[in-house]
């Protein structure tokens, strides 16, 4: 798999950007969020390999609601239709940072991108066909 970007920033640079971000915000964010003086970028991605998908932490989770005060859009999906196969597919096609979380009653998926939650929202929140039309669009 190839290197992975978002908006052309590795995941490194595009969590560096969000450093400055928090930064600018409070400067103590990393105290104040974390209680430590040092906040690594590779504790915000699941995988940190930078040719894997963009899917964040529980930290992660934290860093971007948090530390930048991002509002995420929330899907609830079925985990009957959550196959492997839609595992792998966000993470080769999901074009920015969300985070999916197993309950009881199905799975979550929080979405850090205003345009994904658009195209999610076009296609009725399913999951699957969103990720088909990125794969779709990546031929």
């Amino acid at each position: 798999m190839s290197l992975r970007t978002i908006k052309g920033l590795t995941k490194k640079e595009f969590i560096e950007s969000c450093y400055e971000l928090a930064t600018k915000e409070n400067p103590n964010w990393m105290m104040d969020d974390f209680k430590t003086d040092r906040f690594d970028d590779s504790w915000v991605w699941v995988t940190k390999a930078s040719n894997s998908g963009f899917a964040v932490s529980k930290t992660g989770m934290r860093f971007l609601t948090k530390s930048l005060k991002i509002k995420p859009y929330i899907i609830e999906a079925n985990p009957y239709r959550m196959l492997g196969s839609t595992i792998v597919k966000l993470d080769r096609y999901m074009p920015w940072p969300y985070r999916m979380e197993h309950t009881v009653s199905g799975v979550i998926f929080y979405l850090f991108s205003s345009e994904v939650a658009v195209w999610a929202a076009m296609y009725d929140n399913d999951i699957n066909k969103l990720l088909d039309i990125y794969e779709q669009s990546t031929k």
